[in-house]
């Protein structure tokens, strides 16, 4: 089984250290996860950083071709009460949902209990 690495960057607020160990596990399916520290910036409002990475990130997609939207899978809860369900999908990607709710819930549950969906995309 080959190794494939990840970057992992967690969200505004969120804790490294966290999603160190919600990905630790994928280790054993071959899978590296590398945690990176964004430093959004904890002087600003976390309102403000998130709607400007939002807003980045869609400006940024414009630039995807076909092939790269193939590389991107996005996990949304069913309802999420921090990131709007219509920021998520991204046109071309695999986008799926975890049957779950709560920002923060959900996140770690993606990352472990349903970690299958994210380890057979990036094994395929």
């Amino acid at each position: 089984m080959s190794d494939h690495h990840v970057i992992v960057v967690p969200g505004l607020g969120n804790s490294v250290l966290q999603h160190v160990w919600a990905t630790n596990s994928w280790r054993k399916y071959g899978i590296i996860p590398h945690v990176f520290d964004a430093k959004w910036g904890n002087e600003e409002p976390r309102f403000r950083s998130n709607k400007q990475s939002v807003l980045m990130a869609e400006k940024a997609q414009r630039s995807l071709s076909a092939s790269d939207r193939k590389k991107i899978l996005t996990v949304r809860p069913l309802f999420d009460e921090v990131v709007p369900p219509s920021t998520v999908p991204i046109l071309g990607a695999r986008n799926d949902v975890v049957p779950s709710v709560e920002h923060v819930v959900s996140i770690v549950l993606a990352m472990t209990l349903f970690r299958r969906i994210i380890i057979e995309f990036i094994r395929r």
